[in-house]
């Protein structure tokens, strides 16, 4: 057993990880969704003295971080034709859709054709999609009583709404399997300043219901593939409660009609966030990416927005100076929803065990997480390891959390790398009714057929 065990090293040795990286200037950034990423500077009410999200990161606009490369900007003709005509080439926001309607009016498919890796380069490294406030605005803005069928139809709406944001991401990932996805949940239609006269509570609470309801579900979902969903409901609720950020107090007294809001608003209009909410949104969608996928961008950094620069973009078209941004840093990652992936579960199953040994060895010395070439197929958790060629690190990474149990992390609390054990720590190591001789001769054979190879 310890000749074949030392068989094992030398192999390992042979294959061991070397550290790679290379340089990415820019980062092609994609999106799909409604009027909250399409840009604001057309809109024909208070929203165009505002800039979303898109406009904050996009290279070309007002300021820009000089990464997030959002495609050619074109303001009005030549445009980009329907459905999007003006704007980045790589933002499918337009201002109503629905989730129905981004997938049927070309919105997600032309966001897919740029995602797509049968392209010789794909455009779109980056998707971010939200959408779904819109589909639930039809039952709201009327003093009507909610009646049973209405009300059936609002909690309805919820599965759709769920089922059309799955299908969007698993066309994306068919499509390209690296693709860097953020999905944000739903903000809560139902507390827009325009519903505060002429709406039923029982309406509101409906909506509200429904909403949270498909925002739970999104969240498990995604969760499980390793995907970070932005809480955008919670952002906007949070700042409503505490109005306050880089020192300055946002006014939250937006009435219904309401379409001329200030700089320092948290609404652009009576249904809108203003400038700040979206800065604020477009460094936590930067956060999600960094926590969840932060070493497949290799040493490209994922710069935020200062506060500074956000409070600067609210006043681009308002009268006066910007104030200089105090105060302590905002708290991102609080606002982004990830579960915590587990050490060594490279397929995303959610436990570790002979899938993850399986991909582990199909895939010995291939490169992973260098932000440029594909990882491996069902290479879900790539977030265990930074730019590197799979081997042994990865190996002993699956033996530490084999099964995920409290006495196999004791074990090896003290071992350093997969050749510091014993034959009797593996022995305890992988669990009934897996056997030593089997994962060992496993692990030789495959070392020995790809070295021939």
């Amino acid at each position: 057993m310890r000749g074949r065990f030392a068989f094992f090293i030398v192999l390992t040795a042979l294959f061991s990880p070397a550290s790679v990286t290379q340089a990415v200037t820019t980062i092609g950034f994609g999106a799909v969704g409604d009027s909250y990423t399409a840009e604001h500077r057309w809109d024909n009410n208070s929203r165009q003295n505002h800039r979303n999200w898109v406009e904050q990161l996009g290279l070309g606009a007002d300021v820009g971080t000089g990464v997030y490369n959002f495609g050619t900007f074109l303001p009005s003709s030549p445009n980009h034709g329907n459905p999007r005509f003006r704007g980045f080439e790589y933002n499918w926001g337009v201002s109503g859709a629905t989730t129905h309607a981004a997938l049927s009016n070309g919105q997600f498919s032309g966001l897919m054709s740029q995602v797509d890796a049968t392209s010789s380069s794909p455009d779109v490294e980056i998707a971010v999609i939200s959408l779904g406030i819109n589909n639930w605005g039809g039952f709201l803005g009327t003093s009507d009583p909610l009646n049973p069928t209405e009300s059936q139809s609002i909690s309805d709406e919820s599965t759709v709404v769920f089922g059309h944001l799955q299908s969007m991401v698993n066309d994306l990932l068919s499509v390209n399997s690296d693709v860097k996805i953020v999905l944000s949940n739903i903000v809560d239609r139902s507390i827009w300043p325009q519903y505060d006269l002429n709406t039923t509570q029982a309406r509101k609470d409906a909506v509200s219901t429904a909403i949270g309801n498909t925002n739970t579900n999104l969240t498990a979902w995604a969760n499980g593939l390793g995907i970070p969903v932005i809480d955008a409901a919670k952002l906007t609720t949070d700042l409503l409660a505490s109005p306050g950020f880089a020192g300055q107090t946002l006014t939250t007294d937006t009435a219904p009609g309401d379409t001329s809001e200030g700089a320092l608003s948290l609404w652009a209009d009576d249904g809108h966030p203003g400038t700040v909410w979206h800065g604020l949104f477009a460094n936590t969608v930067l956060t999600g990416l960094d926590l969840a996928y932060g070493g497949d961008f290799g040493p490209t950094d994922l710069p935020l927005l200062t506060n500074q620069q956000i409070l600067n973009n609210a006043f681009f078209k308002n009268t006066g100076n910007a104030p200089t941004a105090t105060g302590d840093a905002f708290d991102y990652a609080s606002y982004v929803l990830l579960a915590e992936l587990l050490a060594g579960d490279f397929d995303g199953s959610g436990d570790v065990g002979q899938g993850d040994l399986a991909l582990v060895l199909d895939n010995w010395g291939t490169l992973v997480a260098d932000g440029e070439s594909p990882d491996p197929v069902n290479w879900i958790n790539a977030d265990d390891v930074t730019a590197s060629l799979i081997g042994q690190d990865e190996l002993a990474l699956v033996l530490q959390n084999w099964g995920n149990t409290s006495a196999i992390l004791a074990e090896l609390d003290n071992i350093v790398s997969v050749t510091d054990l014993t034959d009797e720590q593996i022995i305890n190591l992988i669990p009934e009714p897996a056997s030593v001789a089997l994962v060992l001769c496993g692990l030789a054979g495959g070392l020995m057929s790809r070295r021939r190879a």
